[in-house]
């Protein structure tokens, strides 16, 4: 008899949230519920903003953030990166970006980044994120069976995730 998995939340002290929750296959006999206690988890690394750098400007209205990608192919799971930018008045964007090849948990270069592009959407009429401070929260979900070509289920984001990184709270500044 195989326990269906576990599951390792850590919380750091600047809101540094990781989880790893492999799944356990019954036909694996290193499964059985009696050597779970003697597993080691190693909890991933959390995504680092690279550009802008932590506590720099954007550079304008519409800019990229730029981010390592914690999630490296060996893992054998698919996923998206989540952007998440607040500015002073509590106006909330979320960026999404599907997770592509390369990935490392400790290579930051930059085959092993994920970028996303912040849009200027007042050049067309919408309403902008406040020029001032901004806070960035950088995420990665991931786990096996995540396909994008048959659809994603957002709602699959906050419950099927076997991986799951958020950064901390990143300053930025929009002029």
């Amino acid at each position: 008899q195989c326990s269906s998995g576990f599951r390792r939340n850590v919380v750091g002290t600047s809101s540094v949230d990781v989880i790893l929750s492999p799944q356990c296959d019954p036909l694996v006999p290193q499964c059985d519920p009696a050597c779970l206690p003697n597993v080691t988890l190693l909890p991933p690394n959390v995504p680092v903003l690279v550009d802008p750098l932590p506590g720099g400007s954007t550079g304008g209205v519409s800019f990229a953030l730029s981010a390592c990608d914690r999630l490296p192919d060996s893992e054998g799971l698919g996923g998206m990166h989540r952007f998440v930018l607040t500015d002073q008045n509590g106006r909330r964007w979320v960026l999404w970006r599907e997770d592509g090849s390369g990935g490392s948990s400790t290579d930051c270069s930059a085959g092993n980044q994920v970028t996303v592009q912040v849009p200027d959407i007042a050049s067309a009429g919408g309403s902008g994120l406040a020029s001032g401070p901004l806070t960035c929260r950088i995420s990665t979900l991931a786990w096996k069976g995540f396909d994008p070509a048959s659809g994603v289920l957002w709602s699959d984001l906050g419950r099927e995730q076997e991986f799951f990184t958020h950064s901390g709270f990143i300053p930025l500044v929009l002029p």
